[in-house]
């Protein structure tokens, strides 16, 4: 899994001192030398196994603290008792972009999956740790039922779920959805801060993808009957980061595009940190929401699915193909659950 970039953690967490982090299964150290640039290790020293996050940063080296060996970002290795003996820590790619720390194996040739929008406006980013496995955090964010009940306001209200438009599409290397429907209940100040009226129909779509896995939303609203957008629009990425086979983090990068000029979108700082706390609170709802599952195995079958849920079965035969290397062939339809036609 680690041969695909991941968002590791904030740039500005990597400072002097150097840094433990989990992903994919795997404990590594992030460290920062005196140059500016990031390391990545494998967070034990191959002399005696001790955290090398629990060391310091001397120059562009990192320093174990048990018997003073030092790794530089390559993962070379040096003893100060045998200056003969020489060690390798296993070291990762590193890329640093949007405010984060990226990671992957050397061995890898992945594309970096870039999350940048020049015709939108960038928020910080928002992280959320979700207590349950991968599979089961991308099916929720990849359906639109339970925004009816989880999300307070963005998505369609439960009595107008039949009335949703949901069409899935899917290739080798990607899951698209394309939702529409009546846009639930907005309080008045937040209609006028979108920029739209009680009637408009909300548009959900997006895109998921499995080097990483991770999803873009687009998110904008409609006048009924006409394909003409008004108000805010929104593009979101999503990554999944599994921290270990029970654990997920998001690392989430919100960005929007206002009804008025670029200059003028940029100077709206207020805007822009109410709608990240928006993106955030909605994130932390479906996180609880998911945290009360009561099985969380990620196999599917014996689950009653609806027309809304088509993707489980796509999600979980890319990520087992693309995104951990497992065997088995990607089709179009292989392990899609069957579920009642679409008659919303």
């Amino acid at each position: 899994m680690l041969d695909h970039w991941h968002p590791l953690c904030p740039s500005n967490r990597v400072a002097r001192k150097p840094i433990g982090v989990s992903l994919c299964g795997r404990s590594l150290v992030a460290f920062r030398g005196t140059d500016g640039s990031v390391g990545i290790l494998a967070d034990a020293c191959p002399h005696r196994r001790m955290k090398l996050s629990c060391g310091h940063v001397e120059g562009d080296r990192l320093v174990c603290p048990y018997h003073g060996w030092t790794f530089n970002r390559s993962g070379a290795g040096e003893s100060p008792g045998t200056p003969k003996l020489h060690a390798c820590a296993p070291a990762f790619d590193v890329h640093e972009s949007h405010g984060f720390i990226w990671v992957k194996t050397p061995e890898s040739n992945a594309a970096f999956p870039e999350p940048g929008l020049p015709d939108y406006t960038s928020v910080r980013p928002v992280e959320q740790l979700i207590n349950a496995p991968l599979e089961l955090v991308l099916d929720n964010f990849t359906e639109v039922e339970h925004a009816a009940t989880v999300h307070k306001y963005i998505g369609y209200g439960l009595s107008d779920m039949h009335r949703v438009r949901s069409v899935i599409s899917a290739n080798s290397d990607s899951v698209s959805v394309d939702n529409s429907g009546p846009q639930k209940p907005l309080p008045t100040f937040m209609r006028l801060l979108f920029g739209i009226p009680g009637n408009a129909e909300f548009h959900w779509e997006w895109v998921t993808r499995f080097s990483p896995v991770f999803t873009t939303y687009h998110e904008f609203w409609t006048l009924p009957g006409s394909e003409d957008r008004i108000g805010v629009s929104a593009r979101i990425h999503v990554f999944f980061c599994p921290v270990d086979d029970e654990t997920t983090r998001l690392v989430v990068f919100p960005a929007f595009r206002l009804p008025y000029s670029r200059p003028i979108s940029k100077l709206c700082l207020h805007f822009r940190e109410i709608a990240r706390q928006l993106v955030k609170f909605e994130i932390h709802q479906d996180a609880v929401m998911i945290e009360q599952l009561a099985d969380v195995r990620t196999e599917i079958e014996g689950m009653k699915l609806s027309r809304f849920d088509r993707t489980l079965g796509l999600h979980r035969d890319r990520i087992q193909a693309i995104y951990r290397g497992e065997p088995g062939s990607v089709s179009r339809t292989s392990k899609e659950p069957v579920i009642p036609a679409d008659r919303g």
